[in-house]
């Protein structure tokens, strides 16, 4: 109902213009106009007023048109305004509005403000004023499920509000000092590869650099959706999961292989990294083991190969103790150097015989 709130905004504009008492008095009541003027917009006055003051608000509005509304609900406010006064609380505030507006008799009074006490509005000027308004309840609700997607967020991922905000940090975003305008940029951050290898890194000190995992990490992670579950993203994810699924398939079976010019192209939202974190981080033993196998399993077949079980292992290998890996990377091509020997070898049979 946009143009519902759109137009509470204006007449709330109207009031603390035309009447400044009024509107500091629901400010400090914490009384939102919307309350009081909704039934007004949206019926008409229909269930407001009583039958005879309400056919002559309506000969007004359908004799004047658009403007005629906002003239009449301004000329609302104006009886309210002495009842509203005197209310202590927001409970009040609503009863008082309410008996006012029954009390209305014949609708002479209203009508007496509305055509010769109120300045009429012209139609530019509640265009313009409609138009400003409905800026600011985009905004307002651009900023709302920003702020509901954090909460989300939080308790889908496992991380407290301040764990929230220093991922944010570390991704590189400055703490806003508006908690929407804050929840809207953090939600709006995008990671490349080298900023998840960052904050990763932070994160989990004790790994080290030399290891595939993070490559394979930030590919399983790309695969998140907004829910934090695997699967296909929502139009608003800005990963590709067919090319996660390609990233995935790649070749991984060396230890420190080259970095795939698409995986230097993705980029990685803040759910995502979010979820991802919270999967490897605060998840239950199954999410780990799902994470875990979805490492293994590059090609998404369900299975895992011999080869990519060996290499993930040596990656492990490499982020906790990479002094121990020397050894195993000697070994194998020790075993390599075998393998082409006796292929060799028995090349050269064949050909003699």
């Amino acid at each position: 109902m946009v143009g519902n709130h759109v137009d509470c905004r204006v007449l709330q504009r109207l009031t603390a213009e035309q009447l400044p008492e009024v509107h500091n008095q629901l400010v400090e009541l914490d009384v939102g106009i919307q309350l009081i003027t909704t039934r007004w917009f949206l019926c008409l006055w229909s269930s407001v007023l009583p039958p005879t003051a309400l056919y002559r608000v309506w000969d007004f509005l359908f004799a004047c048109g658009p403007t005629a509304v906002m003239q009449a609900a301004l000329g609302c406010m104006h009886i309210v305004a002495p009842a509203v006064l005197e209310a202590t609380d927001i409970g009040s505030v609503l009863a008082a509005v309410k008996d006012e507006l029954q009390a209305a008799g014949d609708g002479s009074t209203l009508m007496q403000l509305v055509l010769y006490r109120l300045g009429d509005i012209s139609e530019p000027q509640l265009v313009a004023r409609r138009r400003l308004c409905r800026q600011q309840v985009t905004e307002d609700t651009r900023h709302m499920h920003a702020t509901r997607r954090m909460v989300k967020l939080q308790r889908s991922s496992g991380f407290a509000q301040q764990e929230l905000s220093m991922i944010a940090r570390l991704c590189g975003e400055q703490q806003a000092t508006d908690a929407m305008e804050a929840a809207g940029a953090v939600l709006a951050i995008s990671l490349d590869f080298a900023t998840f290898v960052t904050v990763v890194r932070q994160l989990v000190p004790q790994w080290h650099n030399e290891s595939e995992l993070l490559d394979r990490l930030f590919a399983v992670f790309c695969g998140l959706s907004r829910e934090g579950k695997f699967g296909q993203p929502d139009e608003t994810d800005c990963r590709d999961r067919s090319l996660s699924s390609q990233l995935l398939a790649s070749d991984f079976n060396r230890l420190t292989p080259p970095l795939d010019q698409e995986l230097l192209d993705q980029r990685l939202n803040f759910e995502q990294m979010v979820h991802g974190c919270g999967w490897l981080l605060r998840g239950t033993s199954k999410r780990r083991s799902e994470l875990c196998f979805r490492c293994f399993d590059l090609d998404g077949a369900g299975h895992v190969s011999k080869g990519h079980f060996h290499s993930l292992l040596l990656g492990l290998y490499a982020m906790y103790e990479p002094e121990k890996l020397l050894p195993l990377q000697d070994a194998r091509a020790m075993q390599d150097a075998r393998v082409i020997r006796i292929k060799e070898e028995a090349g050269h049979f064949v050909d003699m015989m």
